[in-house]
């Protein structure tokens, strides 16, 4: 379970409610500042507000959005955002929008795992329409930018289709926060994990039970979960060990992504060794 701990005390901000169109003076070329999150939103903002917008990221790449404590100085980056945006699922965020700002976050309802391609453009789309209903004025530019980017994006997912080749029936165990990537490239999921705390010693024994039985080449860890439950259960199994990341990093996300996978061809190279 991710918990939250926000160290700020009095400290409040402005921000438009959701809904409102942005304004700005006339004869202006103020950017739409948009506080984000993590990076996956950052990302998505950068590239489809560009030339438009300035993203401010409240959680780095590499932490659990649920295991990241808000300063106060964190907190005073967020002042006098035009828009605030959260993932679906940060309900922590909705709350501390509404009690530090009195006004609320919008939630760019999009499931699944944005490193996923098709989960991404969807989350990308959903992007786009925030940024435009809260400045119509560059509702084109925003349209534009998502076109050039869901190109760029079905070009990552085709290369990542031939990629997957090598990755095809090859029995894994995972963190389940890996799931969804590893069944897109076309990885078995023989065996899943959560958390390390969250995990007895009674559901590890029988991951690696499972792990055993079905003759897994890897285990895979999710970076922002921490590597400590599948470092112990690969040496257990003796295979490799591979942490991908969840999130991007400070490259982006296609960066991101192709160091995922040269990740998992590493792992799969020591296997064979």
């Amino acid at each position: 379970m991710c918990t939250v701990g926000i160290i700020a005390a009095g400290v409040a901000g402005t921000f438009r409610a959701p809904g409102f169109a942005r304004t700005a003076p006339a004869g202006t070329s103020a950017r739409l500042r948009v506080v984000v999150t993590t990076t996956h939103l950052g990302a998505l903002v950068s590239a489809i507000g560009r030339g438009r917008t300035e993203a401010v990221v409240l959680v780095p790449g590499g932490m659990c959005p649920g295991h990241f404590d808000i300063s106060p100085a964190v907190v005073r980056r967020a002042e006098g955002a035009d828009l605030f945006l959260r993932h679906a699922w940060e309900r922590w965020v909705a709350d501390t929008a509404r009690r530090l700002t009195g006004s609320e976050a919008v939630a760019i309802a999009s499931p699944g795992n944005w490193m996923v391609p098709e989960r991404n453009l969807a989350a990308a789309e959903a992007v786009r329409d925030a940024l435009a209903r809260v400045d119509p004025a560059g509702s084109g530019a925003y349209h534009r930018n998502y076109a050039a980017y869901h190109a760029a994006v079905d070009s990552l997912a085709r290369w990542l289709d031939r990629e997957a080749a090598a990755f095809r029936g090859v029995p894994v165990a995972a963190s389940a926060q890996q799931r969804e990537f590893l069944e897109r490239v076309g990885m078995l999921i023989a065996a899943e994990y959560g958390r390390a705390e969250d995990m007895s010693a009674r559901e590890v024994a029988g991951v690696i039970d499972a792990a055993r039985a079905a003759n897994v080449r890897l285990v895979v860890d999710n970076l922002q979960s921490g590597p400590d439950a599948g470092a112990q259960i690969a040496r257990d199994l003796g295979v490799p060990h591979v942490t991908l990341t969840n999130f991007p990093l400070d490259a982006g996300y296609e960066a991101a992504l192709r160091a995922n996978v040269a990740s998992l061809r590493r792992a799969l190279r020591a296997r064979r060794r």
